[in-house]
């Protein structure tokens, strides 16, 4: 077991003496992170001391999950087309997309469903819909009608507000 340690300490400082700016990157990560969470709470406090502990060592370890899932997001976002699928009050019909958000929002006059679906072209498409859809992020679907509703941009990204949508879900093996 100490010689794992051991190891596995010599190896972090290869990396740091190689790497330092992936380390930096790593590290400043943590700045996205929100404060007001309990594991924001925690990480910040962390990395503000020069020890981690054994006990803290996966607190530490989880913040290289959070800068993948940035780098992913980062290149994610670089791949869409900017602009808006289609103007105002047009109809779209058979468009094939992917579910990138499926989220239940609980309102006053009862459950919506948000769902943002990026297309085969790379452009995102957000639909509020009454009631509960059961749809999951990565599940493919074709729209098969809707009216553009609205244009909108979110985090510097274009999206195509659509209403009174009809989707199939599509099988992925086929």
């Amino acid at each position: 077991m100490r010689r794992e340690l051991e190891d596995g300490a010599a190896e972090a400082r290869r990396i740091r003496a190689e790497q330092p700016e992936l380390i930096d990157a790593v590290l400043a990560s943590a700045e996205t992170i929100d404060v007001a969470s309990d594991y924001g709470m925690n990480l910040r406090t962390l990395l503000a001391g020069e020890y981690v502990s054994a006990k803290s060592v996966g607190i530490a370890a989880s913040l290289v999950a959070v800068y993948a899932r940035q780098q992913q997001l980062r290149a994610e976002r670089a791949t869409l087309v900017p602009g808006f699928l289609a103007p105002r009050g047009t109809k779209v019909t058979d468009l094939d997309a992917t579910v990138t958000v499926s989220r239940i929002i609980d309102c006053h006059y009862g459950a919506k469903t948000l769902l943002v679906l990026r297309t085969d072209g790379n452009q995102l498409i957000k639909w509020f819909a009454t009631g509960v859809r059961d749809y999951e992020p990565g599940q493919w679907v074709q729209i098969l009608r809707a009216t553009v509703k609205d244009h909108d941009t979110y985090r510097d990204q274009d999206q195509t507000l659509v209403t009174r949508a009809t989707l199939e879900p599509l099988d992925p093996a086929a």
